[in-house]
């Protein structure tokens, strides 16, 4: 039994052994897989990147781009302000009797040596000062001679660039490059950077750009040139400092405040305003002191459509405040004129613009060179498109309801709403062409439709009758003249059902009279409704049911009285 023990246990701890043996061998062959893989697939390295800062495509190709610019020039170099330094480099022509050329360049202590004449000092002197003091040093060795210094080549210099960009570092940079280039080379700006309170550290002083101003309208100022040993400074942006244009403007935006701006800033900031902009009332609405309640004004800048971009100095131009709002509107009724469409039987049918509150029908139709002979006016209407936009309550809520759930007063509503023309105008066209009746010449309004059919000589009976179809108007006939010429009643006609329809849609009962007929009505004969056996018999068994219950009401009644 001891036996037994021991060698179970021996072989445990073999077991064991091997066991944690090829647990170690998977381990080194997945670390070594791992380390294939990754050096075959080239994985990147995942870090944590903040907003705005992950390095992209894009991030990638404007950084060559920015380091292709450097030393270009955006024009040629002005010597009242290109600032000689260090590793500049020079050609000095001397035209005398025996005419020399040198190439110059400065030390890095700001000298220049000039062979045969001696040593300059140009340190922190302008391009335009340094050829007086060249020509002033060269003219005291060879009198009476002619020099001329041009700059060969312009130097490189560091400059470093911190705070919030994508790589701050020390970027190469030369006098021809302004703010914005190095800042890309530096990898861009971040998305929580400043743009109007970028430091600008030289020497022992500190200038504040507004690289913003740049961008928006090119303001040059506030993007200089470099020189050697700057340093700029990139805060991140204040959120709650900021002021908001919008309305009637190209670029409606939140803006970042900067202390000094103007309302002039802010549109300048927005792209301007657009010619629909209505410039005598541009709303400000601004906190008041304790920065809890809104306090609105209003400003009249209708001097400023001209000359917003062009004047520094424009009346009415108030200081903003953080937290500013600007809105501009838009006036309704600029280049938008209102149009009325006429068609039909008119000499010129189309589209006239017209002046609402002054253009009328009879204008239109005039300029539309009048009624051709073949104008139907009876049957001309006028349709008011804007009438037809407006809602009907009612009618909407009738039209969900089914019909024998509606009330006498609904139903007639919703039937006569149903039959309606939207937006038809009662104008009697007669009237006005023929008898100058100028009571019925109505004021136009826009997208208003002017129709006026071809006149038709004939009666149109359709319907039950044993021959449908138009007849020749002939005055003083009844409708049931035209029924007879129409082969009279046909089968299951409805005779006092019958309805006339006018041209423009009105519907009178013919047995009725209350109507006149005209060219181009119809006639309508309708079919007598079916009644199927089942109904009638249904119908019947109802009736004696109800009389056999009455009957035997009254067998009671009389039984009782006995």
């Amino acid at each position: 039994m001891h036996n037994k023990t021991i060698k179970g246990t021996g072989y445990l701890r073999r077991a064991a052994i091997f066991a944690l043996s090829l647990l170690l061998w998977l381990g080194s062959v997945s670390v070594e897989f791992a380390q294939t893989r990754s050096t075959n697939l080239l994985l990147p390295e995942f870090q944590f990147h903040r907003k705005g800062e992950y390095d992209t495509v894009a991030f990638q190709i404007g950084l060559e781009r920015a380091l292709e610019t450097v030393g270009l020039l955006e024009k040629e170099i002005d010597p009242q302000q290109y600032i000689v330094g260090p590793d500049d480099r020079f050609l000095l022509f001397i035209f005398s009797a025996d005419p020399v050329q040198y190439e110059l360049f400065v030390t890095p202590d700001g000298r220049m040596v000039i062979p045969t004449v001696g040593v300059v000092d140009v340190k922190n002197k302008t391009l335009a000062e340094v050829r007086r003091i060249v020509r002033s040093a060269v003219q005291r060795v060879y009198r009476n001679a002619a020099v001329a210094l041009a700059l060969r080549k312009i130097r490189t210099f560091k400059v470093a660039v911190l705070g919030a960009v994508r790589k701050p570092s020390l970027v190469q940079a030369t006098p021809a490059d302004r703010i914005s280039e190095v800042i890309e080379r530096a990898g861009g700006l971040l998305n929580e950077a400043s743009l109007r309170r970028i430091q600008l550290f030289r020497r022992d002083t500190m200038l504040e750009v507004d690289l913003f101003r740049f961008y928006t309208y090119g303001d040059d100022s506030q993007n200089p040139y470099l020189l050697g040993g700057d340093r700029i400074v990139v805060p991140y942006r204040y959120e709650r400092f900021v002021f908001e244009v919008g309305g009637n403007v190209p670029n409606p935006d939140v803006f970042e405040y900067r202390p000094g701006d103007k309302l002039s800033t802010a549109l300048r900031f927005a792209g301007g305003f657009y010619m629909t902009a209505n410039l005598d009332s541009v709303e400000i609405d601004r906190f008041t002191p304790d920065g809890v309640r809104i306090q609105r004004f209003f400003v009249n800048i209708r001097s400023w459509r001209n000359q917003l971009f062009s004047s520094d100095s424009l009346p009415g131009d108030i200081p903003l405040q953080p937290g500013d709002r600007i809105f501009v509107r838009a006036r309704k009724d600029y280049l938008a004129p209102s149009v009325v469409v006429i068609r039909g039987e008119v000499r010129y049918p189309g589209y006239y613009p017209i002046n609402e509150g002054t253009d009328r029908l009879l204008d239109v139709i005039r300029r539309a060179g009048g009624v051709t002979p073949d104008a139907y006016l009876e049957g001309a209407v006028l349709i008011r498109q804007q009438e037809k936009k407006i809602i009907d309550r009612e009618f909407q809520r009738l039209s969900r309801i089914p019909p024998s759930e509606m009330t006498e007063e609904e139903l007639r509503y919703f039937k006569a709403r149903a039959r309606e023309i939207r937006g038809l105008m009662a104008v009697d066209f007669k009237k006005l062409l023929l008898e100058g009746d100028t009571t019925v010449n109505v004021l136009l309004r826009d997208q208003d439709s002017i129709y006026i059919p071809t006149a038709r000589n004939y009666i149109n009976v359709l319907g039950r009758v044993n021959k449908p179809g138009r007849i020749v108007y002939r005055p003083g006939l009844d409708y049931e003249d035209y029924i007879a010429l129409a082969g009279g009643y046909g089968y299951r006609a409805d005779p006092e059902e019958t309805l006339i329809i006018k041209a423009k849609g009105e519907r009178f009962l013919a047995i009725e009279r209350n109507y006149v007929l005209e060219p181009g009505d119809n006639i309508l004969v309708p079919e007598k409704p079916d009644r199927k056996f089942i109904d009638v018999f249904t119908s019947a068994l109802s009736i004696a049911t109800q009389l056999i219950t009455i009957a035997g009401v009254i067998i009671s009644i009389v039984r009782l009285g006995q």
